[in-house]
């Protein structure tokens, strides 16, 4: 029998990864997700688990996994609960995979991640496939973890599971999870993303999203859903799936930047009061029906959460119909949780003691929304390091500023670097583009910066920008086939739009480079040996990157979250 530890899993979970024709055919099946992940659970023996533990399921396209860290929080701290324990579900990791499995706000460990994992395999390696079954022996990389996660949750016990959507709701495999376990659902802010999967309408994308909203009728009443304002297209699109599920959509009003200026998990008030809102609803919303699931009491005993008494009657007047629309103000004790609530890789400011010349600012940002918001939190937390740092010697030091930047190649490039050069066309010094050490896998070809800047740049400012990149991608050792060239084409997208902006602008262009490097080490590498003076360096674009880069600078996920 081969090693059963934690470098054979994550040898084995590699496997799964799908590349080629098994792409192909994994994204053929993608409708089928749901029902062949209800083939797996019954496989590996989790139906009883599933129908014993109770979930928070929140899908969007910004803010998901913040929110779901939230909730995670809330739920923990909050006394009335009795301390049951507490599992959440994100994606993707950072550095470890173990990261996305958590129980009472820590990773699960490497031996319970091999634990659970090789008990799942061994369940899969053992079942009855017969030749008539067009699914796989074994699911793909994030199916296959969804059911690592609820194997560790059955064997930690866990009451309740907060689970974050990996891509779209409907078709997700998290979707597996029994309508009548589901004690909330919340759909965050929506926008344009992965349109060659999810659809390019935002009312398409809302239909993938809304998709998790589905019937449930029990003692318990129907499940909460929340969301929070939306684009015209999107909320009708998500009305409509409220109505087909038989069920009451209350859209949540954010809380004002005053209100959530504190909160610690954002550096954006705009998007820490959509987040926060969303999460106090959904917390609220768990509590008050895991309770009732599990006590027996007269429902007028729900004043004991502070402040039910808006709840208590919102649950009440739920009817057949599609709509309503809820402000939740947080006690004072779901604002202090609120205000030390961490999230890495989210508007994180890392300081390392290898990198005495360069601080850090990482934000995962990956749609136009949280990009807008990743710029605000940047422009303010750069001027308050470089105040800090020239207060600390007495008098005023230049800083360098450097983008170092990466998006997967399915995404809208153009409309991010745009965001980034709106408003400051002198926010960076210096931009580096570069792959991550891991992506998400993807049958689509990568666009060239012809095609992605089509009806937007003219071909002689295309042929000049590609002539301000710095190409330092490294050829000879090419694991990454055609994409290896994506930073390359980042970076002229990037050198054009900002040509373009200073030709309208009859402006001189005041960057001093733009780089294409082959990965997060190679970008690194040039940024440790050029940091001769101050530098504040903001990494973004993708959360693939972020974690790559906290990989490189030795970030401890134990370690307590520095300032920002």
């Amino acid at each position: 029998m081969p090693n059963r530890d934690f470098a054979s899993a994550l040898s084995a979970l590699r496997s799964t990864i799908s590349v080629g024709d098994a792409l192909t055919a994994s994204a053929a099946r993608r409708r089928d997700t749901v029902h062949d992940m209800q083939q797996y659970v019954s496989r590996c023996g989790l139906d009883a688990a599933l129908r014993r533990m109770r979930f928070v399921h929140v899908a969007g396209s910004k803010g998901k996994g913040s929110t779901c860290v939230m909730v995670d929080s809330l739920l923990r701290k909050n006394r009335q609960l009795k301390a049951p324990k507490i599992g959440l579900y994100t994606s993707p990791h950072l550095v470890s995979v173990v990261e996305r499995i958590r129980i009472d706000g820590m990773p699960i460990s490497e031996a319970d991640f091999a634990n659970a994992f090789w008990s799942i395999w061994e369940c899969l390696e053992r079942a009855d496939c017969s030749s008539q079954c067009s699914m796989p022996q074994f699911p793909g990389y994030f199916k296959f973890l969804t059911l690592v996660a609820l194997r560790a949750w059955e064997d930690a016990h866990v009451e309740i599971g907060v689970v974050e959507v990996g891509m779209g709701g409907r078709f997700d495999a998290t979707n597996v999870l029994p309508p009548a376990s589901v004690i909330a659902c919340g759909v965050n802010t929506l926008e344009l993303e992965h349109t060659r999967v999810l659809g390019n309408t935002l009312r398409q994308i809302a239909w993938e999203k809304g998709g998790i909203l589905r019937a449930r009728s029990d003692w318990l009443g129907k499940c909460a859903w929340f969301t929070v304002p939306q684009d015209d297209e999107a909320m009708q699109s998500l009305k409509e799936c409220a109505q087909e599920a038989r069920g009451c959509l209350t859209i949540i009003t954010p809380l004002s930047p005053t209100q959530s200026r504190e909160f610690g998990l954002l550096g954006d008030e705009k998007a820490a009061g959509i987040n926060a809102a969303l999460a106090i609803a959904l917390a609220r919303a768990a509590a008050s029906r895991f309770q009732r699931a599990t006590t027996t009491f007269d429902i007028d005993c729900l004043c004991m959460i502070p402040p039910w008494n808006q709840i208590k009657e919102h649950v009440r007047s739920l009817t057949n119909h599609s709509e309503e629309t809820m402000e939740v103000l947080p006690s004072l004790e779901e604002a202090k949780t609120l205000q030390s609530t961490t999230w890495p890789g989210r508007a994180h400011r890392f300081k390392s003691p290898d990198w005495q010349a360069v601080t850090f600012f990482i934000d995962g940002a990956h749609t136009d929304a949280s990009m807008s918001a990743c710029v605000r939190w940047f422009d303010r937390a750069w001027r308050d390091e470089a105040a800090r740092e020239s207060s600390a010697i007495g008098r005023k030091i230049p800083h360098r500023r450097v983008l170092l930047f990466s998006c997967g190649h399915e995404k809208n490039p153009v409309s991010l670097l745009r965001t980034l050069l709106a408003a400051d066309r002198d926010r960076f010094d210096v931009a580096i583009f570069c792959l991550p050490n891991e992506s998400r896998p993807s049958k689509e070809a990568p666009p060239t910066a012809a095609e992605l800047l089509k009806h937007r740049v003219d071909e002689d400012t295309i042929a000049s920008a590609a002539s301000m990149v710095t190409d330092m991608i490294n050829t000879e050792n090419n694991s990454h086939g055609s994409l290896a060239f994506w930073p390359q084409t980042l970076a002229i997208v990037f050198a054009a739009l900002l040509h373009q902006q200073c030709k309208d602008q009859a402006q001189a262009i005041g960057i001093h480079s733009i780089l294409a490097t082959s990965s997060v080490t190679d970008a690194l590498a040039h940024l440790r040996t050029t940091s001769c003076q101050p530098t504040l360096a903001l990494a973004t674009g993708s959360l693939y990157l972020v974690g790559g880069v906290l990989e490189q600078l030795g970030w401890n996920p134990a370690a307590p979250a520095q300032p920002k």
